[in-house]
């Protein structure tokens, strides 16, 4: 029988060790945001020191994921002005292309890159930059080519495609945008129901209604854009490509584009409004969903 030297057997278990209490650490991290626990999180990196480079990329992608956090609801808030929440939305970019830097293949990483890009352009007013634009459309892209489920690369690529002019101007896209709200969705349900999820968030559903009602398919409309959808996804051959004709996978169109999106801002309002002590994101959420269905109704 093989023995191993008791150095060597210990020094597999120091790296055992160290490994369960990064993942430990890691989930602790990705909890406490799902609660928009944010200064926590900080808290929490600030006493960290990375072993090694994979490890700093993986806690600065959820710093500036929770710098971004806080720069959104603390605007919305109100007690953040537009021009602080945009230096803290460019600290947290630049804490974003870092940890890109360094784990090129963590999926989360491009995509919290990509939202940051996409929020602090809108807070400027020129997301239709092509240039500004394209760098959000890229790092989203990234995401999906290294996780092709990933419901938040979705999630922002349909505000993309829904937000930008068309071509000639830029690359905005009704059908993909509601396409893509769409795959965001379906994602986002699949992991809800498995639990990995600890919190029902509706901004997905939202973003949908809005996709939804700018197209304003009537019901033949849709019928032939969805029989179109079919064919294309069957041809798709990246997961960009999938989730512009994600429609396609779907039951056939019963309603038209706006029917539905009434149904589902309802949804939306209806059950937040049930939440009995919300938080800040919930209020958020309840707030623009409110204010969606008031324009529409």
């Amino acid at each position: 029988m093989r023995r191993f030297p008791m150095v060597l057997l210990l020094g597999v278990l120091v790296s055992a060790v160290a490994a369960d209490s990064r993942d430990d650490l890691l989930s602790e991290l990705d909890y406490l945001h799902y609660f928009d626990r944010n200064e926590e999180i900080l808290e929490l990196l600030d006493q960290q020191r990375p072993a090694n480079d994979y490890e700093r990329g993986q806690l600065l992608w959820r710093r500036g994921r929770a710098m971004l956090s806080i720069a959104d609801l603390s605007n919305w808030e109100g007690t953040m002005s537009d021009a602080e929440a945009l230096a803290l939305l460019e600290e947290s970019d630049a804490i974003a292309l870092k940890a890109v830097e360094l784990v090129p293949e963590e999926a989360k990483a491009h995509m919290w890159r990509a939202a940051g890009i996409g929020r602090r352009g809108l807070l400027r007013g020129v997301l239709s930059s092509l240039f500004l634009a394209s760098e959000v459309r890229d790092h989203a892209t990234l995401a999906l080519e290294y996780d092709p489920t990933l419901p938040e690369a979705y999630y922002v690529l349909g505000q993309l495609y829904r937000e930008l002019p068309r071509w000639p101007i830029s690359f905005g896209n009704n059908d993909y945008a509601v396409s893509l709200s769409r795959s965001s969705v379906a994602f986002y349900e699949e992991i809800l129901a498995t639990g990995t999820v600890p919190v029902q968030y509706y901004d997905h559903y939202t973003q949908l209604a809005h996709s939804l009602w700018t197209r304003n398919s009537n019901l033949r409309q849709r019928v032939r854009r969805w029989e179109r959808a079919r064919e294309e996804y069957g041809r798709a051959e990246t997961a960009l490509e999938r989730g512009f004709h994600f429609e396609g996978t779907q039951p056939r169109p019963r309603t038209t584009d706006r029917e539905e999106a009434l149904e589902i801002i309802r949804r939306v309002v209806r059950e937040l409004s049930s939440v009995s002590d919300p938080r800040v994101r919930q209020r958020m959420d309840l707030a623009k969903a409110r204010e969606l269905l008031e324009s529409w109704e």
